[in-house]
C-alpha cells in the first residue's frame, strides 16, 4: 500500500462508522452528507481491498478485517490529536477552558467549593459545568469529549495498582481511573428518635423503617446494604427510595426513618441539624471515590493539570 494514497480523513470516517454502525448517523457526527460518507467508505474499501462494513438488520457491522483495523486506527487518530494539540508551555492563569464534570451530589458537596477556591488562585478564567449521568451514558460522554471527568464512588473489587498515583485502565480499555480517597458508610437517625439512643444494634436496624438512596437509573437494583444483609439471611424495611442524598438527610431529620449514607456527607449535614451519626451495626465494605477520564484527554496539558488539582485536594481527606 502506497502511504501517499492515504487520506487521513478516511481514517476518521472509518472510526466513526465503526462506532455508529450507521452511515446517516456517521454523517451527522462528521457534519457531512450520507452520500459523502458512502463515497468515503467506497474509497476505504478500495484502499484496504475489503468490504469493511456490511449492511445488516443490526446496522453496518464490521468485517473481520475492519475489526483488526479498528484499534490501530483509533490509536493513530489519538496520537495525531495529541501531536496537533501539543502546547510548548501550559500556563494555568491563561487557560479559559470549561471543564465538564459528571458527579454525584455527594462529590459535588465535598469537592466543588475546594476546587473553585483553588481555581480562583491559579486559573481564574477556568469554568466548571457539572451534570449527572448514569453508568450507561458516562463512557459515551467521555469518549465523545462531551465530558472531561466522571467522579463517582464505587466498591473496589481489586487491590490498588502499583502506580504511585494509582492511575490504571478500567474494564473499558480506553478509560483511565484514579482513586481519590476512601470513604465509609454510617447510619443516620434523628436525634430524638423514639427507638434509638446512642447505640444501634442489628436488631434495631432491622426493626426501623428505612429511607434508601439510589440514583434514578438504579432504583430497582439491589443495593450493597441489601447484599450484605442477604448474606446473613436478613432484610431491612425500605419505606422510601430517593435519588438525592441531601433530600434523604433532610427527611431523616424530620421523621423516624433511618438511612445509610457516606460518613463525610453526614458530618457536613449534621452541624446544627437534628440528626446523629452512628456506626452501621455490621461490617460494610469501604467505598472508593474515583475520577475517570478518556484516553483522548490523558496527555492533554490542561486536563492533566485539572486532574492533578482534584487529586491534590482529595489527599486532604
Amino acid at each position: 500500500m502506497n502511504f501517499n494514497r492515504i487520506d487521513l480523513n478516511l481514517l476518521v470516517v472509518f472510526d466513526i462508522i465503526y462506532k455508529k454502525k450507521n452511515l446517516t448517523k456517521a454523517g451527522e457526527k462528521l457534519n457531512i452528507s450520507q452520500p459523502a460518507v458512502s463515497n468515503a467508505l467506497n474509497r476505504l474499501r478500495e484502499l484496504f481491498n475489503d468490504p469493511l462494513f456490511v449492511r445488516t438488520s443490526q446496522g453496518m457491522l464490521p468485517t473481520l478485517k475492519a475489526e483488526e483495523l479498528a484499534e490501530p486506527i483509533k490509536r493513530v487518530l489519538l496520537d495525531l490529536n495529541n501531536i496537533i494539540n501539543i502546547e510548548k508551555e501550559f500556563i494555568p492563569a491563561n487557560c479559559d477552558r470549561t471543564f465538564w464534570l459528571s458527579m454525584t451530589d455527594f462529590s459535588e458537596t465535598l469537592l466543588l467549593s475546594r476546587i473553585i477556591e483553588r481555581l480562583r488562585q491559579e486559573a481564574p478564567k477556568v469554568n466548571i459545568a457539572v451534570f449527572h449521568s448514569n453508568r450507561e451514558e458516562r463512557h459515551k460522554l467521555l469518549e465523545s469529549g462531551k465530558m472531561d471527568l466522571a467522579i463517582y464512588s464505587h466498591y473496589p473489587k481489586h487491590k490498588e495498582g502499583n502506580d504511585k498515583f494509582n492511575i490504571q485502565f478500567t474494564s473499558k480499555t480506553d478509560l483511565y481511573q484514579q482513586k481519590l480517597f476512601d470513604e465509609q458508610e454510617v447510619c443516620v437517625v434523628r436525634k430524638d428518635h423514639p427507638k434509638i439512643s446512642n447505640a444501634l444494634t442489628t436488631k434495631q436496624f432491622l426493626q426501623c423503617d428505612h429511607i434508601h438512596f439510589a440514583p434514578h437509573q438504579s432504583m430497582n437494583e439491589v443495593g450493597v446494604v441489601e447484599k450484605v444483609l442477604m448474606e446473613q439471611k436478613l432484610k431491612r424495611k425500605i419505606k422510601l427510595r430517593v435519588s438525592n442524598t441531601m433530600a434523604m438527610l433532610d427527611i431523616i431529620s424530620r421523621t423516624d426513618l433511618i438511612g445509610v449514607v457516606v460518613k463525610r456527607l453526614a458530618i457536613n449535614f449534621a452541624e446544627n441539624r437534628n440528626i446523629k451519626i452512628l456506626p452501621v451495626p455490621f461490617e460494610m465494605p469501604k467505598l472508593e471515590m474515583t475520577q475517570y477520564w478518556h484516553e483522548r484527554h490523558h496527555n492533554d496539558p490542561p486536563h492533566k493539570w485539572f486532574r492533578n488539582i482534584i487529586h491534590q485536594i482529595s489527599k486532604r481527606f
